[in-house]
């Protein structure tokens, strides 16, 4: 999925969106922030984008949980 740039491109859209939410919310000291993809299968580009962003918060040090809702 990463070899054509469009997913990559399309991740910059989204820590723009996300890393202002999380911002804001630390500082409203709200504890829980949900962020979901979803694709037509439910199992590679949803996937890929969720192990991502779980990747980066915990490299940051957030507190993160990721769940595989299709997967199971």
């Amino acid at each position: 999925l990463e070899d054509d740039g469009e997913i990559l491109t399309f991740l910059d859209s989204v820590y723009a969106i996300v890393d202002s939410h999380v911002k804001r919310f630390m500082e409203r000291k709200f504890t829980h922030l949900q962020v979901c993809f979803g694709c037509t299968g439910g199992q590679h580009r949803s996937v890929t984008l969720a192990n991502i962003m779980n990747e980066k918060f915990s490299d940051e040090g957030i507190i993160t949980t990721l769940e595989h809702r299709d997967l199971k």
